[in-house]
């Protein structure tokens, strides 16, 4: 249009209207109809946080125009596979990528030979015409290059045209010959012999075309110098934010530095003494796992082939244990061949800094493991434990049976194939699930006593005497029984609260020996008394129990739910991992310490302190010493040196949702479970002290394992004396 009319003006009124239009649909992309070119809008204005499930083109194209940096990475040397469309309308990017920011300014500049060629003969057509045909092939070449490396750098939406000269051939290869063989035919006609002013006119407007399109190639050359040689490194970092067809939001890494993470030995996973519990000889060789099915669904396997759960430390822990972020391999990208291997040795020899050392004692989860396993062999179907430094709040040992071999890839197989054995696998009692943390919920029974009690401490309990001699206030009567044993209830109620049926009336009771004969009776008196709200605040105040992010409703004042849930029943829900932190708490004096789920040994752990005045807790301390001297625990064997609180709980639950393959029915009358929480110390320390160091805290399940003194009390105390010979509880080790 320019060259025929040489009206300027209207072409500036024409790129203006572009322009403005471009601006309007950058700014507002919902203007433009649903579909590709939607999708193209969005790519343009954020290529790599759009979200889209086709919106990574641009992004991928631009990852292999920074790792081809000044000079490329050598002909072949292309990250496979090629970014969408690396053949066709991206065939810029994996062009630069073997040929870097040179190997452009080359092609631009043979690209604009010809253009420039072009614009030349256009200048010396002896007819109007030969003017117009050389001006315009000119012009094709120019303006489709420019497009598709606008839309390749993210300067314009992406289009569906192709690159010229270097796009895989067919019509459009076969175009581009056509034009460069019809610019030299134009050529060889020689010079007009008699110019006309119409022609002198066409020939200079054809001139300042060639001067526009030697500045557009100029702009090409540096528009492409920042992501390919100035913010290489931050553009081969950066992620693509793209939606799965599932839905699922990720964000994606580039697959190049993922490329370089596979060179390199991932991290090892290390015990609180160094000992690994997760290593790798060398770059792509098998991972081993030295404590195999001791510690195996809280590591995780790797690599993997199904998604790992969230508990696995493998996952945890994946960017550290790859060497921080992957994008810290961006500047890699920008190495030679020879450079770029010296620097994976370097990097891969270097292990410490991407390993991680966990709080667990390796020496002691071995024992764990070993007591559970020995405990339940084909007698129960599981069982769990936790171990806990009451000091730090640090796990020692977090142990579970069954559990996987994360060396094995047999287990991965029975998860991919389905059927009763994944089933089985993944279900309440399998190997799969972490019983230690949430996925080990089990109604709580009489351990959740503790919890009642001290939700009534904070509130305040009338003390008399001091130590073990403490008893606490209020006192509540349990003289009433029936065929089904001691109970409690209040008009209204469907059911009265019993006891168990072999128990005894305890008469005029205090907590202490409500504590030591787990009395239902009193706690139920109690949670009453207290109210539902003291017990959600202890749980505002920071003490775990139930499942996160759920509702804590321990029912109505006067309930018969509130009395349940007083003494273990109702609301009271409780992991392992939430019942050892319960009672450590009371082992501290009242400060409640949690540590993340990281579970790294120098990771810095919360601590709230939740009763403010030790001595509100001397009678729950008390009371937990007389279970194992005159109560529900006073049978069981306690390790010789040590000093033990306890506490027994036996949890009534029917049968729930993955207990089936086990041979449980889902709301149909089940045994038991078994629990048992305790802490101890050194018998030189004070009995019944309130701020004694060095106390180890247990907590133990034995899901459908019977009542808490006949199944879980003797792994527990098992796990004391294991506990001792390491050089706990006294001698640090």
């Amino acid at each position: 249009f320019y060259v025929v009319t040489r009206a300027s003006g209207w072409v500036a009124a024409a790129t203006g209207f572009l322009v403005v239009l471009l601006a309007a649909m950058h700014t507002w992309p919902g203007i433009v109809d649903t579909g590709r070119v939607a999708t193209r809008i969005h790519i343009w204005k954020d290529p790599w946080g759009n979200g889209l499930t086709h919106g990574h083109q641009v992004g991928e194209g631009l990852w292999a125009i920074a790792a081809g940096g000044t000079t490329g990475q050598g002909l072949a040397q292309v990250n496979v596979p090629l970014p969408p469309a690396g053949k066709t309308d991206l065939a810029l990017a994996p062009f630069m990528e073997q040929l870097g920011w040179l190997g452009l300014v080359v092609y631009l500049a043979l690209l604009g030979t010809i253009v420039v060629y072009g614009f030349r003969v256009a200048t010396q057509g002896r007819t109007p015409i030969r003017v117009l045909l050389a001006t315009g092939a000119a012009l094709l070449l120019l303006v489709q290059w420019a497009v598709i490396h606008a839309g390749t750098f993210g300067l314009l939406p992406l289009t569906g045209i192709v690159v010229p000269y270097l796009s895989t051939g067919r019509s459009s290869m076969v175009a581009f010959v056509a034009l460069a063989a019809l610019l030299v035919r134009l050529a060889m006609d020689g010079r007009a012999r008699e110019p006309t002013s119409e022609l002198t006119e066409l020939q200079a407007a054809s001139r300042r075309c060639g001067a526009f399109a030697i500045g557009l190639l100029l702009v090409g050359v540096l528009t492409a110098l920042v992501p390919s040689v100035i913010a290489s490194h931050a553009t081969g970092a950066r992620g693509i934010r793209v939606t799965l067809a599932d839905g699922t939001r990720i964000t994606r890494s580039n697959p190049r530095l993922a490329a370089i993470a596979r060179q390199i030995r991932r991290g090892t996973i290390e015990d609180r003494h160094g000992e690994p519990l997760a290593a790798s000889a060398s770059a792509g060789a098998p991972r081993t796992y030295p404590l195999g099915r001791a510690l195996g669904t809280l590591l995780g396997p790797d690599p993997s082939r199904i998604l790992r759960p969230p508990w696995a430390l493998e996952r945890v822990h994946d960017r550290r244990l790859r060497g921080a972020d992957l994008t810290a391999y961006a500047s890699v990208l920008e190495l030679s061949r020879d450079q770029r291997a010296a620097r994976i040795r370097q990097i891969d020899e270097d292990v410490a800094s991407r390993s991680v050392r966990i709080t667990v004692d390796a020496r002691l989860q071995r024992e764990v493991a070993a007591i559970l396993a020995d405990g339940v062999k084909g007698r129960r179907p599981a069982a769990a434990a936790v171990v806990l430094d009451v000091d730090t709040g640090q796990v020692l040992a977090r142990a579970q049976v069954p559990d996987l071999d994360p060396s094995d890839p047999s287990w991965q197989d029975v998860l991919l194939e389905g059927g009763t054995a994944r089933q089985r696998f993944v279900g309440a009692y399998g190997p799969w699930p972490d019983r230690t943390g949430t996925q080990g919920m089990f109604q709580a029974g009489s351990i959740a006593k503790l919890y009642t009690a001290v939700a009534a401490a904070r509130g305040g309990l009338t003390i008399e005497g001091e130590g073990c001699r403490a008893r606490a206030a209020p006192r509540f009567e349990c003289r009433e029984r029936d065929a089904d044993g001691p109970l409690f209830t209040q008009r209204g109620w469907h059911r009265p609260i019993h006891d168990h049926h072999e128990d005894p009336t305890h008469g005029t009771t205090d907590l202490v020996r409500a504590l030591a004969v787990s009395c239902n009776v009193y706690f139920a008196q109690l949670g009453l008394a207290i109210g539902g709200e003291p017990l959600v605040e202890l749980r505002k105040a920071g003490v775990d129990i139930g499942y996160a992010g759920a509702s804590f409703e321990p029912g109505e004042a006067g309930s018969r739910r509130l009395a349940s849930s007083a003494f273990g029943q109702g609301a009271m829900v409780m992991s392992p991992m939430q019942a050892v932190r319960l009672v450590a708490v009371i082992a501290a004096g009242g400060t409640y310490r949690r540590c993340p789920p990281t579970m790294e040994l120098d990771a810095r752990c919360a601590e709230t302190r939740i009763v403010d005045d030790p001595r509100a807790l001397a009678p729950i301390v008390a009371g937990m010493r007389q279970v194992m001297t005159d109560g529900t625990g006073a049978r069981l064997t306690q390790p010789r040196g040590l000093r033990i609180y306890g506490k027994t709980g036996t949890a009534d639950a029917s049968g729930f949702a993955g207990e089936e393959p086990f041979g449980f029915t889902r709301g149909a009358p089940a045994p038991p479970h078994s629990w048992f929480v305790a802490f101890a110390e050194p018998s030189s320390a004070l009995e019944c002290g309130l701020d004694v160091r060095g106390r180890i805290a247990v907590a133990v399940v034995v899901p459908r394992g019977g009542s808490g003194a006949s199944a879980a009390g003797p792994l527990a105390m098992k796990i004391f004396a294991a506990a001792r010979d390491l050089g706990y509880l006294g001698a640090r080790p």
